[in-house]
């Protein structure tokens, strides 16, 4: 077990900024108040309207009925537009701020401002969740986790536990596959979206492969229905790791923020979305079933459940103590379907390599064969040159090779440069270390 960090006594506290005065428009300016049920400008440390680096904003307010609550928003704002509604003269008394800067936090650990050395303070772009947190139980939640995460549910609540706990934190890739439809992947990202509100992205590939990259200030980003991956696997491994990045958002400058992008892949493509190999450790890879019994009300029970889930992650102890960059244990994202990944992810001619390797022993009983590089070019088809043979077997097989006698797979005696290849079962379970960490799991839930 790990001991729950401890929050920063030191931090800067909020910095309050002055309200907007008007004399001549107040009549215009009342009509922008706020709704009562929403935070309101105070709550938020920021002026309903004011200007932060050479940019205006407001501070909106909606009632967004997909969550069922009062939602708020930044909306960038030009001076033709303010000085149509407030008047020239009440666009010099607007409150000013340095700069935007991007501070992860929930609920208590949360600051809309922070004091700036120009003592006019700094806007946070990350945004506030627009619920309380509550007493309450959450047994819809638990089954989605369970059904998303299977025999890895716990490693999963960890997951969840450090997004909203230690948001910095560098986590893994986490992969949705299934060739089925119905199987809960997107009512999985609606969860999210609902937990931890705007600071959650749903993407497509269109918008991985673009410029622009609004995601980049968010927690999570999830991209859908991402048939092949493979052509960006370099810049899925930059994001999720990248403490500072350029965001990029169009018709605005583009400007360095901090980043703790955690990326969400889903994928109806099961073996071969992306590129993955053994040292890899950033993937965890998930096969989802289909789910069995359908609930029409299954996201409303998860909506009206947040409040009481959001407390629990909150205050639990998290099971899995931090033991690499990715926290978690390498050998913990060990599972069946990351093998299917990383096999399928070697070139044409390791495969090849391994299909004769497996051909031969299940004819011949046995679990391995010796050969030099000359034994698998004569026999091996399609035929490949001896260097692609031999960056095979160092690069992908990462074997070395043994000067001496051997039997090569004819049975007969040779003496040579030779390499041992077992056999590998394609479909073999691969048992996860999870399941051997000894911890009462259902008493980590309170109902």
């Amino acid at each position: 077990m790990i001991q729950n960090k401890e929050i920063d006594a030191n931090a800067p506290t909020p910095l309050k900024a002055p309200a907007i005065k008007t004399e001549a428009n107040d009549n215009k300016l009342a009509s922008l108040v706020l709704d009562s049920q929403c935070k309101d400008s105070e709550n938020l440390q920021l002026p309903q309207i004011f200007l932060c680096g050479n940019d205006y904003f407001e501070v909106v307010g909606w009632n967004n009925p997909d969550l069922g609550r009062i939602e708020t928003n930044l909306e960038r704002r030009t001076i033709h537009n303010l000085t149509m509604r407030l008047g020239k003269d009440q666009l010099a008394k607007l409150p000013y701020f340095d700069k935007m800067v991007n501070v992860p936090g929930h609920h208590k650990d949360y600051k809309r401002v922070f004091p700036s050395t120009n003592g006019n303070g700094c806007v946070n772009l990350y945004n506030p969740l627009d619920y309380e947190l509550a007493e309450g139980t959450f047994e819809t939640i638990m089954t989605l986790i369970r059904h998303i995460f299977g025999e890895l549910w716990l490693l999963g609540l960890d997951y969840l536990t450090i997004l909203y706990r230690y948001p910095r934190h560098i986590l893994p890739v986490v992969c949705l596959v299934s060739k089925m439809q119905g199987t809960g992947k997107t009512t999985f990202l609606m969860f999210l979206s609902y937990l931890f509100g705007k600071n959650m992205q749903i993407n497509n590939k269109a918008g991985l492969n673009s410029d622009f990259n609004s995601y980049a200030r968010c927690l999570i980003v999830a991209f859908e229905e991402l048939s092949s991956a493979k052509t960006f696997t370099d810049k899925i491994k930059e994001l999720s790791t990248a403490k500072t990045t350029m965001l990029n958002e169009k018709h605005k400058d583009v400007v360095k923020i901090d980043a703790f992008l955690k990326i969400i892949i889903c994928s109806n493509s099961e073996d071969d979305f992306i590129k993955a190999n053994e040292e890899d450790i950033r993937y965890l890879i998930l096969k989802i079933d289909p789910i069995e019994e359908y609930d029409p009300q299954f996201e409303e029970k998860i909506k009206a459940e947040i409040p009481a889930f959001a407390k629990f992650l909150s205050e639990r102890e998290i099971a899995h103590k931090e033991e690499s960059r990715m926290w978690f244990h390498p050998d913990l994202l060990k599972t069946a379907q990351r093998e299917k990944v990383i096999a399928n992810s070697r070139s044409d001619c390791a495969k090849d390599i391994q299909s004769w390797v497996n051909d031969y022993c299940s004819e011949n009983e046995t679990v391995y064969i010796c050969a030099t590089i000359k034994d698998i070019a004569n026999d091996i088809q399609p035929t490949y040159k001896r260097s692609e043979i031999e960056s095979a077997l160092k690069n992908e097989f990462k074997l070395t090779p043994k000067d001496g006698r051997y039997t090569n797979y004819l049975r007969q005696g040779g003496n040579g440069r030779y390499y041992t290849l077992q056999r590998v079962e394609p479909d073999v379970e691969v048992i996860n270390n999870a399941q051997q960490i000894n911890i009462p799991n259902d008493s980590l839930l309170p109902f």
